[in-house]
């Protein structure tokens, strides 16, 4: 991971692509990652290979 400084205000939220029904379609399969790992769904990161910058 690249640590990227800009001249103006970033919001690490705000840089994805891929589409909200993308990750609906994988919510089934983080479920049982949670469930496996002892974590809650709000824990998670997940890295959006679309990434713009």
């Amino acid at each position: 991971v690249l640590d990227t400084t800009y001249p103006y205000e970033t919001n690490a939220e705000d840089h994805g692509e891929t589409s909200a029904r993308a990750y609906e379609d994988i919510a089934p399969i983080l479920s049982l990652l949670c469930k496996r790992l002892g974590k809650k769904r709000h824990e998670l990161k997940i890295y959006d290979p679309y990434y713009c910058q």
